[in-house]
């Protein structure tokens, strides 16, 4: 079902979304053989592998943005005969969690028989890919019967919308926010760019 989150703290404003840094606790276990290494940067690699660029809870964490803030020592536990060390991890990440209501600018990635699917852009500091559409958290769908108001033969590809979240979906470790949206306004090149200025 589609639902809507609160707004936290700590936010600040990037591009078209709000993002906030946020607390996170999480048992993270390693084998034997990595006590030999840096065990800090063990823990961080698989809390990114983990969590980065997927939905976790009400939210999704973007990537490159983990930071460990502290830890516990490690913990001798037994699981199917096999000897692991369990450590408890506390660590602040930026996520994005969007809000029945909120207006947010998109960019039109494709136009079918079901609607408009368009992304939002991020900072490059969160990027893996070349391709915006496979970094944006959002899959933003708006609905044929959601541009009443505007003919669907008017936009383009690329083109920058102004739209209203409707409703959205977050299932744990998917890697996009299902995003529904109404549009608000079309933006002509020159008003996008003075938008960004």
């Amino acid at each position: 079902t589609l639902s809507s989150s609160s707004a936290a703290s700590d936010v600040y404003k990037r591009q078209t979304m709000y993002i906030v840094n946020q607390l996170f606790n999480n048992n993270i276990s390693l084998s034997p053989t990595d006590l030999n290494k840096n065990i800090d940067n063990i823990i961080l690699h698989k809390l990114k592998s983990i969590y980065e660029g997927y939905c976790k809870d009400n939210c999704y964490i973007l990537h490159n943005s983990i930071n460990i803030i502290n830890r516990s020592i490690g913990k001798i536990e037994t699981h199917e005969n096999r000897n692991v060390i369990k450590y408890d991890v506390k660590y602040s990440c930026d996520i994005i969690s969007p809000t029945k209501g909120e207006n947010i600018e998109v960019i039109v990635n494709n136009i079918n028989k079901m609607g408009i699917i368009s992304y939002i852009k991020i900072d490059e500091k969160y990027s893996i890919s070349d391709t915006p559409f496979e970094n944006s958290p959002l899959i933003v769908i708006i609905p044929n019967d959601m541009i009443t108001n505007y003919n669907i033969n008017d936009i383009n590809i690329g083109q920058k919308l102004k739209v209203e979240i409707l409703g959205f979906r977050i299932k744990f470790r998917n890697e996009k926010i299902q995003v529904v949206c109404k549009i608000c306004l079309l933006y002509t090149s020159d008003a996008a760019d003075e938008e960004d200025s």
